[in-house]
């Protein structure tokens, strides 16, 4: 029970040490206390209960018979002094901070409160009303314990239904008026249920509650009323010596409520409902305690229900369920998560799809709860079967899970009606600068900020915003330039350079003037590749770095392989159309390229594929060009493929492999991923 009673013993020590005391000064409370320790703890309180003097603990470490000795000690007083119930004595000097002194150098003493109350208890003197106060007369309307059993667990259930959010009786079986206002505030200030616009609802954690040992959810209440007692105006001393109290009494027994407090009266009202406690009526002067409430503190079953009784459902891989149950508990349960198709005498038979785990996702269920659920309370047949559950329901009820969390909201803010370029080129830097930029659309001039960035740096962004001043003489613009432009500009200038090498070849037909336009272009691209990498490392890309690098390439992969072809022999009218189409080609790819480039970018800002053949690829070209002149096979008449004369006019097939290269760069169905 130690594992069960978690939340209890957080209240108990959080209390003042005063206020603990009054708890320990009652024979039952103390009691039930010792009762609800787990074994080492009661154990060691026992051994010391009789013993007057501080015993140390190195004694005590003899009353334990096992290998783990030392740790079982150490936990059993580290709780115990947490509780207040061994405390340090004079002698012994105070403990460290956290009550972390070395079990060894400890001197042990029970706190003589509680010490003198489990005495009182174990020899049944002083006062006997703590143990309840049984009426003088004799009930006329006696209550049977098979009758109390039944009651409590009817009470129990119509809590549960409540929960689940089936409508109950207004009425009780008595023919009492059903209060619920209490039970809804128990409820909702528990965390279980939740006020929505049309009633209440269950949460995650209310169906996780439905999932627990009965004892853990009765003692999951009875804390969260001890903490509500404040704002009742309830005193939450008396109402724990109550519940404590409740069990220690003798089940069938009734008890006469002349002797609690207006606090305990109140509480006593509150539990009926919950089916801790019964009376015939509400002004009734006995009282009998249910199983429910004598079983808090013992391991004894609150039902005599058999556990294989517990798994009652069948799963198919078809996502249909048969439930052999008649209980409408269970029913309702199912029905948070499982569409209802028929309802038997004894079975009821329904389908998991989206629309019900949706339903359940919404109300605060997780996939894991329902799974849970489906594997806790199985069919004996199913749990024969490994795994429990068919792998294809389990699978798809958890991607129903994911499918809420596929898209996610950030905040933030939009910018629009620039009235300048300028003006909007200015600020998407300075907001990329500063990590903030979440989208822009080129094409009508607006972009939206991170919000949360862009509220730090107001100040700045609207300085940036301002109009740009004019520049003053002598301002240049390779002043702005950053060592990435750079290269990009030596792109420029390789491409530049193999055009005029090219035709000095046309005119003198010197071949090293051939060699040199043909490897300047590997150079180029060379060039083309380190800029960007260069931008990346130094952070300083810009827009005005991705115009400059777009119009090196096309001098460098448009227009100086074009010209190349013309030099080594491709001058006829059809030759230069191709050329012509060849380098407008390459212009048309990147323009397209700088407009959809944000379109094709992953989480991380890169662009992760081309659309069409890169323009770079065009090197190619200047790489067969010089093997075909290692051949011998350049000019006019010696060009592969020959010289046609089409329609008076000279044609190359040699003029081709342009067109062709042209066109895979403005093809849209071929995609290459980027490097």
């Amino acid at each position: 029970m130690e594992v069960k009673q978690a939340d209890i013993w957080t209240w108990l020590k959080e209390m003042p040490p005063t206020t603990r005391g009054r708890v320990y000064s009652e024979p039952a409370s103390a009691l039930a206390v010792l009762r609800l320790l787990p074994e080492p703890c009661r154990h060691l309180v026992l051994k010391l209960l009789y013993v007057q003097s501080p015993i140390p603990a190195k004694v005590a470490a003899n009353w334990f018979y096992d290998q783990h000795v030392n740790t079982k000690l150490k936990e059993a007083i580290r709780i115990l002094r947490n509780l207040y119930i061994l405390i340090d004595p004079p002698s012994s000097g105070a403990a460290p901070a956290g009550g972390q002194k070395p079990a060894q150098e400890l001197k042990l003493k029970v706190n003589e409160i509680f010490q003198n109350s489990l005495h009182k208890a174990i020899t049944m003197s002083g006062e006997t009303n703590s143990f309840g106060k049984p009426p003088e007369s004799v009930d006329k309307h006696a209550t049977s314990i098979t009758a109390l059993d039944e009651y409590s667990q009817k009470q129990w259930e119509a809590v549960l239904h409540f929960l689940v959010g089936t409508p109950i009786a207004d009425r009780d079986e008595d023919g009492n008026e059903r209060n619920d206002e209490g039970l809804e505030m128990l409820m909702v200030k528990s965390g279980l249920m939740v006020k929505g616009y049309d009633g209440l609802h269950i949460t995650n954690s209310g169906f996780a509650f439905l999932l627990q040992d009965l004892h853990v959810q009765v003692w999951g209440f009875l804390v969260h009323y001890l903490e509500m007692c404040q704002e009742m105006l309830l005193e939450a001393v008396e109402v724990l010596h109550l519940i404590l109290t409740l069990s220690s009494l003798r089940l069938g027994q009734d008890y006469s409520t002349e002797s609690l407090t207006v606090s305990q009266k109140q509480a006593l009202r509150d539990f009926r409902p919950l089916g801790l406690v019964y009376q015939r009526k509400s002004g009734s002067k006995r009282f009998y305690p249910t199983r429910m409430a004598t079983t808090l503190v013992s391991g004894t079953r609150i039902t005599d229900k058999p556990p294989s009784d517990s798994g009652f459902i069948m799963l198919e891989t078809n996502y249909r369920v048969y439930a052999y149950t008649s209980s409408p508990l269970q029913i309702s349960i199912l029905g948070l998560f499982v569409q209802l198709k028929a309802r038997f005498s004894n079975m009821v038979v329904g389908v998991i799809d989206r629309n019900s785990v949706k339903r359940a996702l919404e109300n605060g269920i997780t996939a894991n709860q329902i799974v849970s659920y489906l594997q806790s309370h199985a069919h004996p047949e199913m749990m024969k079967q490994a795994p429990v559950l068919p792998p294809t329901v389990v699978d798809q009820i958890r991607l129903w899970e994911q499918e809420r969390s596929r898209l996610r909201m950030y905040k933030g803010r939009l910018y629009s009606g620039f009235a300048t370029t300028d003006d909007w080129r200015q600020t998407c830097e300075y907001a990329h600068k500063l990590g903030s930029l979440l989208w822009i659309i080129r094409a009508v001039i607006t972009y939206v900020a991170d919000i949360h960035i862009e509220y730090m740096n107001t100040t700045a962004l609207s300085q940036t915003m301002a109009p740009a001043k004019k520049p003053s003489r002598g301002t240049t613009t390779i002043r702005e330039f950053t060592i990435a432009d750079a290269i990009t500009l030596c792109n420029s200038a390789s491409g530049s350079t193999s055009i005029f090498c090219t035709l000095k070849y046309v005119v003198t037909q010197n071949p090293i003037h051939l060699y040199a336009a043909i490897s300047l272009l590997p150079l180029a691209l060379l060039f083309d590749v380190l800029d960007g990498r260069v931008a990346r490392w130094s952070r300083t890309a810009s827009l005005l770095g991705q115009e400059l690098d777009s119009l090196a390439d096309v001098i460098s992969f448009g227009v100086a392989p074009a010209v190349l072809g013309f030099g080594v022999g491709l001058q006829g009218l059809f030759d230069v159309l191709i050329l012509l189409y060849f380098v407008n080609c390459g212009v048309s790819r990147l323009a397209r390229y700088n407009a959809t480039a944000e379109m094709k970018q992953d989480a991380s800002g890169k662009v992760t594929y081309f659309e069409g053949t890169p323009i770079p690829s065009t090197v190619i070209i200047a790489l067969i060009i010089l093997f075909l002149k290692e051949l011998g096979l350049i000019g006019d008449e010696n060009l592969p493929g020959g010289k046609w004369i089409l329609f008076g006019w000279t044609f190359h097939p040699f003029a081709l492999l342009y067109l062709a290269s042209g066109t895979g760069q403005i093809s849209k169905g071929l995609l290459i991923p980027k490097l």
